[in-house]
């Protein structure tokens, strides 16, 4: 895992934790949180990059609701030192919107995770758990894992070819398939 944020990484069944947490806290905890309107999820990086050491903030990366009075609750002045987003000296919009999206598109993820775990549930009570290599771009994802030993996977095993897409990109790929399955 690198130290950025991907919804590509969801629809390659990868880096479910987080989001995963936010749904059970917006699905479950009405009655405890009052309000359940997501604020985002963000990725604090455990190791701080050597990159600028004059820097005391250290950015975070993820998702994040595209209102800009939330979004200011997080990081008053939105220079995009500490959450990925920036928005411009006018204050008209943002540099940037990759990492923000709406609470619609919240629940769609949610929804896609849904169905995602409910395949995952389905497959292991079938008692399929077989291996499955995943390669993105380049990057064989089992080459360096720690649990090779336990698939027992062959090195030569072909690999699925993963994605690797900007959050918008896979955001449009998500939407889609949730549309398939409504059946719209």
């Amino acid at each position: 895992k690198g130290d950025s944020f991907k919804l590509s990484e969801i629809l390659n069944g990868r880096d479910l934790q987080m989001l995963l947490y936010l749904y059970s806290c917006i699905k479950n905890g009405e009655e405890l949180l009052k309000a359940t309107v997501p604020a985002g999820v963000l990725y604090f990086p455990a190791k701080r990059q050597a990159t600028d050491s004059k820097s005391e903030y250290i950015k975070m990366s993820g998702l994040l609701l595209d209102e800009e009075s939330t979004l200011r609750q997080m990081e008053q002045s939105l220079d995009g030192k500490i959450i990925p987003a920036h928005i411009r000296p006018n204050g008209s919009s943002f540099y940037s919107t990759e990492s923000m999206v709406s609470e619609n598109a919240f629940k769609i993820i949610f929804k896609y995770l849904e169905v995602l775990l409910s395949r995952i549930g389905s497959s292991i009570m079938r008692g399929e758990i077989t291996p499955e290599p995943l390669k993105v771009g380049d990057k064989s994802q089992c080459k360096y894992c720690d649990y090779r030993a336990v698939c027992r996977i062959s090195p030569q095993a072909p690999e699925k070819q993963g994605l690797d897409c900007k959050n918008s990109e896979a955001l449009n790929i998500i939407e889609e398939e949730m549309e398939k399955l409504n059946g719209n």
